[in-house]
């Protein structure tokens, strides 16, 4: 699971060229990706199936704006599992977003970095 360079790049586009802003819009999702982690992990644990799809779907919206395609694709299939009410392996799965999520926020912390830094042309 990873970012895509050219996602964030469309992303900075659509907002104008704005690093300070990109770096506002990607440190928002720095911030509530521990307590998205922790959602969905918990929703998976205790058998909340709405609660997991909502933390699913949060997921996914914006693992495909930063261009993680299959973290995105995880949480689709997580979220839509959620909604007809069978998800068979939903701690596995909920592991897995959980631990993607928290290396998206570490991808988008080096990105901002780099990019403040001048190091991303």
């Amino acid at each position: 699971m990873s970012i895509s360079r050219q996602a964030l790049e469309r992303m900075k586009e659509v907002i104008g060229g704005d690093k300070a802003v990109l770096a506002e819009i990607l440190q928002s999702f720095i911030d509530e990706a521990e307590p998205l982690a922790e959602s969905i992990l918990s929703a998976a644990r205790d058998g909340r199936l709405d609660t997991l799809g909502r933390a699913a779907h949060t997921i996914k919206s914006s693992a495909r704006d930063f261009g993680d395609a299959r973290l995105a694709a995880l949480c689709a299939d997580i979220e839509l599992r959620s909604k007809q009410g069978s998800v068979s392996n939903a701690v596995a799965c909920s592991q897995q977003i959980a631990q993607g999520c928290i290396a998206l926020k570490e991808e988008l912390a080096a990105y901002i970095g780099a990019e403040m830094n001048g190091e991303i042309p």
